[in-house]
């Protein structure tokens, strides 16, 4: 592979002589290649961020399903 760029479509890299990306089937068109980054940046943050707040969610679950058993623990002990 002598030069690479990034795919606007799926972020991929490939060779700069693709016409179509070969994993998400995008045309290749010349951009800008700074406007062309922060796109790709954006959407790579973007999918970051709904990432990190599906994990933020699973350990809330996780948390809540703790705290339910504390308290169930500390009913049985105090014997109720």
């Amino acid at each position: 592979m002598d030069s690479v760029v990034v795919c606007n479509g799926c972020g991929r890299t490939l060779e700069a002589n693709f016409l179509y990306c070969p994993w998400c089937g995008l045309e290749r068109i010349n951009y800008d290649e700074d406007e062309m980054l922060d796109d790709t940046f954006s959407r790579l943050e973007l999918v970051a961020e709904r990432g990190n707040e599906k994990k933020v969610q699973v350990l809330k679950e996780r948390l809540d399903s703790l705290q339910s058993e504390l308290e169930q623990l500390v009913l049985l002990s105090e014997g109720k």
